[in-house]
């Protein structure tokens, strides 16, 4: 396999031919690879050249199975004008991006409870207070 440093514009991919100890190109090489191309021929001839390339994967090959569940290999890709995924895998990266966000907003909520538990503890109170102590108090001052 050739190393990422090594990929060149002039460069050819390796394909996967479905042997499991063969090498092939890594979503990191295609967009590499992709990344030289542009650099000497521009955005929309890289484009073209990569599209054509990847269209030689075979369609259970290990590239074009699991580099669209790569969300950096999609996000470039689409950063560049190039949709590398499907109907699925969009729906599992953004599932992905979902869920990361959620995640955050747990940890922001977590540095958060120091103030946002006793607010609203204080806030059930007034609440009951109003609800219950105020009638409670008056039925005792008659």
């Amino acid at each position: 396999m050739i190393a990422i440093g090594a990929i060149t514009a002039d460069s050819r991919p390796d394909y996967h031919n479905g042997l499991p100890w063969d090498d092939y190109w890594n979503s990191d090489q295609w967009v590499i690879w992709h990344k030289r191309l542009k650099e000497r021929y521009g955005q929309r001839k890289a484009n073209d050249m990569v599209a054509e390339a990847w269209a030689k994967n075979g369609f259970w090959a290990i590239p074009r199975s699991f580099s669209k569940y790569n969300s950096s290999f999609v996000n470039y890709f689409k950063s560049q004008g190039m949709d590398t995924g499907h109907m699925v895998s969009k729906l599992v990266l953004a599932s992905n991006d979902i869920a990361q966000g959620a995640a955050t907003g747990i940890k922001t909520l977590a540095r958060l409870s120091p103030v946002i538990i006793p607010a609203v503890v204080i806030g059930i109170g007034l609440v009951a207070w109003n609800a219950y102590g105020k009638p409670l108090m008056k039925s005792i001052k008659k």
